[in-house]
C-alpha cells in the first residue's frame, strides 16, 4: 500500500512538474510570439518609411517636372504672342502698301487721262500754239515698284511718295473755250504774234500810201 502511495506521490510530481514545464514552455512561445510580432511590426515600419521616403522623392521630381513645365508654357505663351504681334504688323504693312499701290495707280490713270484731254484740246489750238513738247507718257515704272512686304520701312516709303505729292489728289480743271482764248490773250507768245501782225499791217499801209 505504501508503495503504490508513493508511486502515485511521484506520478503526481511528474505530471505536476510537466505541467510547469509546458506552462514556461507557453510563456516561452507566447514571448517568443509577441517578440516576433514586434519584429514584423518594426521590419513594416521600416518598409513603411522607406516606400514613404521613395513617394516623398518622387512627388518632390514631379513639382520641379511640373514647374519646368508652366516655365515652358509661359514661354511658349510668350513666343506665340510675339508671333501674332509680328503677323498683325505685317497685316498692317500689307494692307498699307496694298491701299498704297492701289491710290497710287489709280491717280496714275486718272492723270493719264487728263493728259489724254489736254493733249486732245492741245491739237485743237491752232498751229502756232501746238508747238509744245509732247509730255513723257511712261508710266512703267508704276509696275517696277518694290514688292517687299516685309520691309519695315515701308511705311516711310508711304509718307515719301505723299510728301511728294505722287499720292496727293490730282485736280485739273477742263480747258475751256473761254480759258484757252484768255491764255491766248495773256499769253507772251499771243502777244508777240499782235505786235507783228500790227508791224506787218502799218508796213502794208505805208506801201499803200506811197
Amino acid at each position: 500500500m505504501q508503495e503504490s502511495d508513493n508511486e502515485s506521490q511521484f506520478l503526481y510530481q511528474s505530471i505536476t512538474q510537466q505541467q510547469d514545464s509546458v506552462e514556461e514552455k507557453q510563456v516561452l512561445v507566447s514571448r517568443l510570439t509577441e517578440s516576433n510580432q514586434n519584429q514584423d511590426e518594426s521590419v513594416q515600419i521600416n518598409l513603411d518609411s522607406e516606400i514613404i521616403s521613395e513617394l516623398e522623392e518622387e512627388i518632390l521630381q514631379l513639382h520641379k517636372k511640373n514647374e519646368y513645365l508652366n516655365e515652358q508654357i509661359i514661354e511658349k505663351d510668350n513666343q506665340i504672342a510675339s508671333l501674332k504681334e509680328r503677323v498683325q504688323r505685317q497685316t498692317l504693312l500689307n494692307e498699307t502698301y496694298q491701299i498704297a499701290e492701289a491710290q497710287l495707280k489709280q491717280q496714275v490713270e486718272e492723270l493719264k487721262k487728263k493728259i489724254g484731254e489736254l493733249q486732245e484740246q492741245i491739237i485743237q489750238l491752232p498751229p502756232q500754239l501746238q508747238n509744245i513738247s509732247k509730255l513723257n507718257l511712261d508710266f512703267s515704272w508704276v509696275n517696277h515698284m518694290e514688292r517687299d512686304l516685309s520691309h519695315d520701312g515701308l511705311l516711310e516709303r508711304y509718307d515719301r511718295y505723299k510728301s511728294n505729292k505722287r499720292l496727293a489728289p490730282i485736280q485739273i480743271k477742263p480747258y475751256s473755250e473761254k480759258f484757252r482764248y484768255n491764255n491766248q490773250q495773256h499769253s507772251p507768245y499771243f502777244e508777240q504774234l499782235t505786235e507783228r501782225t500790227q508791224n506787218i499791217q502799218r508796213k502794208r499801209i505805208n506801201q499803200n500810201k506811197q
